[in-house]
Order: C-alpha cells, then structure tokens, then sequence
C-alpha cells in the first residue's frame, strides 16, 4: 500500500486574522486613554470633545476589527495554506463585545441625561 505524500506546506498566519486582533487590542487600550482623558481633564468642554473623538475612532476600529475577522474566517475556510483562526475569533468577539457595551452604556448615558433635564 502506498502512502500518498502529503503537501508539506508550511501554513503561515493570515494578515486580516492579526489584523483583527490587534484591532481588538486598540480597542482595549482606546478605552483606557478615554478613562484617563475624563479622569485627568479639567475642562469639561475640553475633554467632552477629547472623548467624542476617541469615541468615533474606537466604533470605526471595532467596525473594521469585526469586518477583517470575518474576512479572515472566509479566506482560512477557502485556503488550506492560511492558518489564524483564533486570531480572528478573537478579534471578532472583543469587537463585539465592546460595540455592546459601549451602546448599553451610551443608551444608559441618554437615558439618564435626559431624566435629568
């Protein structure tokens, strides 16, 4: 019986799987320098305008960090050759985890100033 050789192709990581991963890092760190920005500022005009921005920039990363981690899943599933799987899972389930929270806090935000008022 003879055995078939097998393709011994050395898998390498897929640039979106990393990508998204280290989105979902960015993310993670964005919301540190937000806490910090609101924790450190004295004026509240300055630093209202300081966490929008990051705000915007943190949904823009989460967005992108969800769409290359399942751009990563499609290429993994259609290349035997590219590896990163949790990479991109990862990724994904940060990003998505943190797009839920921060519009539960969002909403809660909305919520409260508006009972204020």
């Amino acid at each position: 019986m003879k055995k078939k050789k097998e393709n011994n192709v050395e898998k390498r990581y897929d640039k979106f799987a990393i990508a998204s991963f280290v989105l979902s890092l960015v993310s993670i760190l964005i919301i540190l320098i937000m806490s910090l920005v609101l924790t450190y500022t004295d004026n509240e005009y300055t630093s209202a305008s300081r966490v929008a921005i990051l705000l915007l920039i943190y949904f823009l990363i989460l967005l992108i960090g969800i769409i290359f981690g399942i751009m990563s899943l499609v290429k993994i599933k259609r290349n035997n050759s590219l590896k990163g799987r949790g990479f991109a899972w990862f990724g994904i389930i940060i990003s998505v985890l943190g797009l839920i929270l921060s519009l539960i806090v969002l909403i809660l935000i909305f919520v409260l100033t508006s009972k204020a008022v």
